[in-house]
């Protein structure tokens, strides 16, 4: 928490930013540290606090909230086991974005730090390897769901009218890839080469300590609502890949036909991939 709050306020930037902080009835020493830093930064910090754990949910009621209450032009996101580490990240994002009103979100690389390790590794995207020389490209919803999932939340700053938050209430499970879709359904992206933060795996965590079978239950209920709603073509170019990726891994003969509980879609996923 310490490292995500000092990466924030840490910001040089030209406009005046807020800080919204929102306390999901945490039971750790995160309440004090946010008081701390309440007392003092006064003017930039404002705090949500929560009786009920909403982040568990996954119904993006937690989204909905932190949108809602950002009174920005441009909104930036980072978890509270995320940080940022370039003091420059937001001036150079909200520049560009500034400059390019055809994108509606901007994102860079990070790097990855293994809480079982205690390693920090490079997240470098497929563009910048075949184009070492490129300090940006631009992407649409199709590069970014079938060739390179390039953003995580802490990369993120975008357009708060670039996004109806109301779209979050139609989905039971709602995550980031929701919020990444429908701001490219408004435009496109903008990836830049600069490492801005570091994004934290945490082994241990409630959903990186699930089982394999478990996540890929997640990740398929996630994208089966997601298609049955917005009937996109390359959502389900996903659901296709998921399935291929249980045959090739050998998962599958560790799991019956009606596992996920849609054995007619599953069947059929298997026939169309190609």
């Amino acid at each position: 928490m310490k490292k995500c709050l000092d990466g924030i306020v840490m910001q040089k930037t030209t406009f005046n930013f807020e800080v919204i902080i929102r306390d999901d009835a945490s039971t750790d020493n995160s309440a004090s540290i946010i008081k701390d830093y309440v007392q003092r930064y006064p003017d930039v910090i404002k705090v949500i606090l929560e009786k009920e754990n909403r982040y568990s949910k996954c119904d993006g009621s937690l989204h909905k909230i932190m949108h809602e209450a950002s009174l920005g032009k441009y909104v930036a996101i980072c978890e509270g086991d995320d940080y940022w580490i370039d003091p420059l990240k937001l001036q150079k994002q909200i520049d560009f974005l500034e400059e390019h009103d055809e994108c509606t979100f901007s994102c860079h690389c990070y790097n990855v730090y293994r809480e079982d390790n205690q390693k920090l590794y490079s997240a470098q995207k497929e563009y910048f390897r075949l184009h070492p020389n490129a300090t940006y490209f631009f992407f649409d919803r199709r590069y970014f769901f079938l060739k390179d999932f390039v953003a995580q939340t802490l990369t993120c700053v975008y357009r708060k009218d670039s996004l109806d938050i109301s779209v979050c209430e139609k989905f039971k499970y709602y995550r980031d890839t929701h919020l990444f879709y429908f701001l490219l359904n408004k435009g496109i992206g903008v990836c830049h080469s600069f490492i801005g933060g570091v994004y934290r795996v945490n082994p241990y965590s409630i959903y990186g300590s699930k089982d394999c079978r478990e996540r890929i239950k997640i990740g398929y209920n996630v994208y089966y609502e997601f298609y049955s709603i917005a009937k996109d073509p390359i959502l389900k170019k996903v659901l296709e890949h998921q399935c291929y990726g249980l045959i090739i891994s050998h998962q599958w003969s560790a799991l019956h036909w009606d596992f996920f509980g849609y054995e007619g879609l599953v069947k059929t996923t298997f026939i169309c991939f190609k």
